[in-house]
């Protein structure tokens, strides 16, 4: 009786590890948590100024654009261009995912971002518009997904609302 007795606490110990709990990970370092307090926008109704910001961005020449109108641009492109599986919305179009990394790379960065083909640029760009990725805690489905709380699905005069963060080094 004592041998399942212990081995039943192994396995809960395992699984309060596997929990995340505060303090230090596997590897002795500090575990980082993120706050996923996030303020649903949609009801936002855009503004004058939004709409004419968003007109003037789509008249700019796409190398001009802001990175995350292009990122928008790229994303609402993907259902037309047949790249879905490589970079998509979630479905209820508050995030988005990177299905495929690679393709991403080589289909999406240069020709639809105007970026060099380096993916920790693009995820660095995300950090400076305020982007935050949904761990494994949000759940299987959207885990690695990225949302701003301005960056909707057929929204996009919202965008002007988004601001680029600043950090020293």
């Amino acid at each position: 009786m004592k041998s399942n007795t212990k081995s039943s606490d192994k396995r809960r110990n395992r699984c309060r590890w596997n929990q995340l709990q505060p303090g230090l990970t596997k590897g002795s370092r500090t575990r980082i948590f993120t706050s996923h307090n996030y303020e649903d926008r949609s009801a936002i109704e855009p503004t004058e100024n939004d709409l004419n910001w968003w007109k003037r961005q789509l008249e700019l020449p796409p190398e001009k654009r802001l990175f995350h109108v292009k990122l928008y641009l790229a994303l609402e492109q993907s259902r037309v261009d047949g790249f879905e599986d490589v970079i998509s919305w979630m479905p209820h179009g508050r995030a988005f995912k990177i299905n495929d990394k690679e393709k991403f790379i080589t289909q999406v960065l240069g020709p639809y971002l105007n970026m060099k083909p380096v993916h920790s640029s693009f995820i660095r760009q995300l950090g400076i518009y305020g982007f935050t990725r949904l761990t494994n805690a949000s759940g299987k489905e959207s885990s690695g997904a990225y949302y701003n709380e301005y960056f909707l699905r057929g929204r996009p005069a919202l965008l002007r609302r988004m601001t680029r963060v600043y950090t020293k080094g």
